[in-house]
């Protein structure tokens, strides 16, 4: 049986509300194992993507509804409808720059908790012993990365400002870049630490690439809005 394009496009629109909702499940499970936050911080970006698909609709029945408008003069039609599209399309960015920010906030807030902890009063001696380490090797970096697998104390200070200060202090050319490296093997490797805490801040990590899907399944659907009426915002 032969589907035409308005029932295509309708099945393609519940495939992406699907999508965003299982997304959205899913991070605000993530968002709680990473604390109240990071949740509150996932409950603003919820508002802001509900945002983007109201001043979307808004925007567009504005425009439409001054269209259809006979009794406007030409001139004053043409400059209400300017007007819609300029402040629907400046909400749209203020929506969009939400979500953004929220995504932003809880990858760092994700990649904060998968690094190992470093008990402060053991801090400087294991400073020490990461110095005596690396102090023997022409390439210090390696040793850092291999300390980052592990879940102890040489693991969290191979992550943190000091290592990243070893490395420069020995001449090591591109010190920031090698240091973030050695951080991204210790967020990778958390997903089998022992803490629970590490654990879920990985996995939260690890996961996203499927928020970032789902910001792309709202901006869609503000969008088909938008072309069902005919209007172009940006």
């Amino acid at each position: 049986m032969y589907n035409g394009p308005d029932k295509q496009k309708e099945t393609l629109r519940n495939a992406l509300r699907q999508r965003q909702l299982a997304a959205h499940e899913q991070w605000r499970k993530l968002a709680a194992g990473l604390g109240p936050s990071a949740a509150e911080t996932f409950r603003e970006y919820e508002r802001a993507a509900q945002e983007l698909g109201v001043v979307s609709n808004s925007a567009a029945f504005r425009v439409k509804q001054l269209r259809e408008d006979d009794l406007l003069p030409d001139a004053g039609r043409r400059r209400l409808i300017s007007d819609a599209l300029s402040e629907g399309a400046k909400k749209r960015d203020a929506a969009r720059a939400r979500m953004r920010t929220a995504r932003e906030v809880l990858a760092a807030k994700a990649r904060a908790a998968a690094m190992p902890k470093l008990d402060p009063k053991r801090e400087a001696a294991a400073r020490e012993e990461l110095r005596l380490l690396t102090g023997g090797t022409n390439d210090p970096a390696d040793v850092l990365l291999e300390l980052a697998k592990g879940d102890d104390e040489l693991a969290a200070v191979s992550v943190s400002s000091y290592s990243q200060s070893l490395l420069r202090a020995k001449g090591v050319r591109k010190a920031p870049e090698l240091h973030k490296a050695v951080q991204d093997v210790a967020v990778h490797t958390a997903r089998r630490s022992a803490d629970p805490k590490r654990r879920a801040a990985a996995s939260a990590y690890s996961a996203l690439g499927e928020l970032d899907r789902a910001m792309a399944c709202s901006e869609s659907l503000a969008e088909g809005t938008l072309e069902d009426l005919g209007v172009e915002l940006g």
